[in-house]
């Protein structure tokens, strides 16, 4: 082995290493890389001075949470519970944001009252026909969503739902269309009013004086102060509602004063002018209202109640029967529209050929050999 190496050192080879000494490295290298513990300067941590965070670091976060509500012992629980039930009432509030406004005030409950109406949310997305569509619905099916959700599919059953409690609540009042048309009278009138108010409350109330004996023949009116009634009393002087008989025998024959006597100082004054008209459509029973006022333990409220749930039906039947117009119209004009003429178009001559004109030309000529005379009943 000794021989070959020196030979091969001259010849200018480099001898192969040993397997001892391959082995010799990989076990320093393995010691080199075994855990061990440190020890020294040079493998010990530096620790820097203790860092306080600033106060405002929060406050400077992009995602930081808002308090809007905390307890307080100044405001007893029953103002609360009036504070946010009005909230809810009046201005449509719900419970958290109605404690963050009282919160944002720093607990002052008049200057949260004050503000509520500044940050009203915004009232819900339901348009005057939606609304139309849902009272006709209700009337209809009933307290059915799932079908009035079919009639409404771009609603939720949870708006459907949250709607109608709100709308429960609130069938005594007048509809949007009921508004609607209101204001619109009432600006036709303000319009075309140039007159005196009495005047025009006489001038409306005379069709419907006229009205009066032909809508039935239980309505009669007392011969004394013209009121309407249900049954007159007969006496000498004519028939009488119950008020005047009961004066007439009071006063042994007299006639029970309805008006004021005119002012001397006034020769132009008209008497008739001071009897105060119901508005145009409303007639007013003496019998009702006499029965209304003498009855006790508040039977009067009750037939009161009973009138407005009577007028609550006729006005759901009348939007139903607006809308059942609404939809006999669209059909008669879809009908219509296929049987209308079309509108004649109006031709224009031109010195212009057009193409058509002249593909035509060159058939009739093709066709008659040349032949002008002939070409014109092509």
């Amino acid at each position: 082995m000794a021989n070959d190496n020196l030979e091969d050192l001259k010849n200018g080879k480099r001898p192969a290493p040993s397997a001892n000494a391959e082995m010799s490295e990989v076990d320093d290298l393995i010691q080199e890389n075994a855990e061990k513990i440190r020890v020294g300067r040079d493998f010990q941590a530096v620790i820097p001075k203790l860092m306080v965070l600033p106060k405002n670091r929060r406050e400077r976060l992009n995602k930081k949470a808002l308090l809007v509500w905390s307890p307080t012992d100044n405001i007893s629980e029953h103002k609360l519970n009036e504070y946010i039930l009005l909230s809810k009432e009046r201005y449509g509030y719900n419970s958290e944001q109605a404690l963050g406004m009282l919160y944002w005030h720093h607990h002052d409950m008049e200057k949260a009252l004050s503000d509520l109406s500044n940050f009203a949310p915004l009232p819900d997305d339901w348009s005057p026909d939606d609304k139309l569509t849902f009272e006709s619905a209700f009337n209809s099916i009933g307290k059915n969503f799932l079908r009035i959700k079919q009639m409404m599919p771009d609603k939720p059953i949870a708006s459907l739902v949250k709607y109608y409690y709100l709308w429960k609540n609130k069938r005594k009042k007048t509809s949007v269309i009921d508004r609607q048309a209101k204001k619109l009278a009432n600006v036709r009138t303000n319009e075309n009013q140039n007159g005196s108010r009495e005047g025009s409350s006489s001038a409306e109330s005379e069709p419907d004086e006229k009205k009066d004996p032909g809508e039935g023949s239980s309505k009669l009116n007392c011969s004394v102060c013209g009121v309407l009634v249900t049954t007159l009393c007969t006496t000498s002087k004519g028939p009488m509602c119950g008020t005047c008989q009961s004066h007439f025998n009071r006063t042994n024959g007299g006639i029970r004063p309805t008006l004021g006597p005119p002012r001397p100082n006034n020769r132009h004054l008209n008497v008739a002018r001071n009897k105060r008209l119901p508005p145009r459509g409303m007639y007013v029973n003496h019998d009702d209202l006499q029965s209304i006022a003498t009855e006790s333990n508040g039977q009067g409220d009750n037939i009161l109640m009973a009138m407005d749930d009577e007028v609550v039906s006729l006005k759901c039947k009348i939007q139903s029967n607006k809308q059942d117009i609404g939809h006999v119209h669209k059909k008669l004009k879809l009908d219509v529209s296929e049987y209308r003429n079309s509108e004649p178009t109006t031709s224009r001559n031109t010195n212009r050929w057009s193409n058509q004109e002249v593909m035509l030309a060159i058939q009739g000529v093709l066709l008659k050999m040349f032949s002008f005379a002939g070409l014109p009943q092509t």
